[in-house]
């Protein structure tokens, strides 16, 4: 009954008995060979392996459904060799085993799979002889009440259906097989699946990256099911799929947590400055609010209250700074209604731009309106400051379109302002000023006017009407003045002059 050992390995882990428990002597006298009954249970109480030797003090031996496909087979008993922690050699095939001499049983099925008579009937001629003829026969108990009922990966069967099936796979070689190498590639999948998901999603947004993972994990789970089913090969799911959803749960967390925080830090930094439209447009794009500067086609609008010196001297400074709250308010509810950006205010100065930081096609549209809307509420405010017996005051408002830079400008960590810098913002500024000497109140220069054009339709007397979402305005006067040469440039540029009729005209 003793298996012969033909070569023993470095890696080898017998499993090893302390005693045997053998048949009652009747059974032991009359039967012609003996194997080992003994079953391993796996963590969760289920029976997943079985052992095919068992090394008793110096000896090796066969386990009970080996015995039954030795003879099966018509195999000496030294036809069986065993190589310690590597395998079995049944004649001309080999069985591999792990080094502790198991093999993971392929089960046919569940119970009931291999044909199962009644002894009883057996025994009153109930079956015939001929359907036993040629077969492997196995006893044994199978009522719930005995000891011999065990759990396996497909639920509760008797023992000695579970030897049918380890004699069934002795026989036709087609073990399930986790070799030690599964293992480290267990360990190297996990890693691999982690260097996948941490190159791919972070680059993924979140709808995405949930994709991706349910994909990933799908695929894995479909090639290892179809290496277990049609090539007998155990692959962990559990570790390399666990790992995957781990990551991916990090990864979404961490962006998830400073995606808000970023959020925050760029909605606080931006909504003082513009609409919440385009405070919006910068979280779904924070690229736009990185530090440094970007080109970009804008237009600027500078707005400057006239005699603001004069207009102070008579007045207290608490009266002072009241009014101008109240102007500066007042305007800058225009400016953000028009979705401009506020730039800042010096003093009695306010300056503003559109295309920037989120892009704005219509940038010149935008700017006009506001400056027409900005004087339409100057209008009003006169009229409530003179019911109030409070002498008014005039500003003047000039545009300029074209390129700048516009980023976050300043000293890191100290002092920071989100601005635009260029020739085009000096002209805008010079523009401005020149309201003064041209007794008007609105001024835009040619580059404005040229980019201004597609957005206005002439009417019949030659005024001009602009439609925009946030309003309309109608009988525009827009009127060329002169090319003008201003400080800091080397060329005249045109200038116009933009009027409605109510607004009437400049005390000074």
């Amino acid at each position: 009954m003793k298996l012969q050992v033909v070569k023993e390995t470095p890696f080898e882990r017998p499993t090893l008995a302390t005693g045997a428990l053998l048949p009652i002597e009747p059974l032991e006298e009359s039967a012609w060979s003996l194997g080992s009954a003994y079953t391993q249970y796996d963590q969760d109480g289920a029976i997943r392996w079985e052992l095919l030797s068992t090394k008793l003090k110096e000896y090796f031996f066969p386990s009970f459904g080996l015995e039954i496909a030795r003879h099966d087979l018509n195999l000496k008993r030294e036809d069986v060799q065993l190589v310690v922690g590597e395998g079995i050699l049944m004649g001309a095939q080999k069985i591999s085993t792990d080094a502790s001499g198991r093999v993971l049983i392929n089960y046919a099925g569940p119970s009931q799979t291999f044909p199962t008579y009644s002894a009883a009937a057996v025994m009153h001629g109930e079956i015939p002889p001929a359907t036993f003829k040629d077969k492997i026969v196995l006893i044994g108990t199978t009522a719930l009440g005995t000891s011999d009922i065990h759990i396996t990966p497909y639920a509760q069967m008797p023992g000695i259906e579970k030897q049918a099936s380890v004699v069934e796979n002795i026989l036709h070689n087609n073990f399930l097989v986790r070799e030690e190498l599964v293992k480290i590639f267990n360990a190297a999948l996990v890693f691999l699946c982690c260097i996948i998901a941490l190159i791919y999603l972070p680059r993924l947004h979140a709808s995405a990256g949930a994709l991706f993972t349910a994909l990933f994990i799908f695929a894995y789970l479909s090639v290892t099911q179809y290496l277990f089913t049609h090539q007998h090969l155990w692959i962990d799911i559990v570790a390399p799929t666990t790992a995957i959803f781990l990551l991916y749960t990090s990864i979404t967390a961490y962006r998830f947590f400073t995606e808000e925080r970023r959020a925050r830090k760029i909605k606080a930094m931006f909504s003082s400055y513009t609409t919440e439209k385009v405070v919006d447009e910068l979280l779904q794009h924070p690229q736009l609010a990185e530090l440094g500067g970007v080109h970009r086609q804008v237009t600027v609008l500078f707005s400057d209250v006239r005699s603001f010196t004069t207009f102070s001297e008579s007045r207290s400074p608490e009266e002072v700074v009241s009014i101008l709250n109240e102007f500066l308010s007042a305007m800058t509810e225009v400016i953000l209604a028009w979705d401009g950006t506020l730039d800042k205010f010096v003093g009695d100065e306010i300056m503003a731009f559109w295309g920037a930081p989120a892009a704005q096609k219509e940038h010149v549209a935008l700017a006009f309106c506001c400056s027409l809307s900005m004087m339409n509420r100057m209008t009003e405010m006169k009229s409530d400051w003179l019911a109030r017996d409070m002498k008014p005051f005039q500003i003047g408002i000039g545009l300029n379109s074209g390129d700048v830079v516009v980023g976050n400008i300043g000293c890191a960590g100290k002092k920071m302002d989100y601005t635009i810098i260029g020739d085009t913002v000096n002209l805008g500024a010079r523009v401005e000023a020149l309201t003064r000497n041209y007794h008007n109140f609105v001024m835009i220069t040619e580059f404005t006017f040229q980019q201004l054009t597609p957005f206005l339709t002439t009417n019949a007397d030659g005024t001009y009407a602009i439609t925009m979402p946030q309003g309309k305005f109608d009988a525009i006067h827009i009127k060329p003045l002169e090319a003008v040469k201003v400080k800091g440039k080397d060329h005249a540029v045109m200038v116009y002059e933009v009027a409605l009729q109510h607004w009437g005209t400049p005390d000074n």
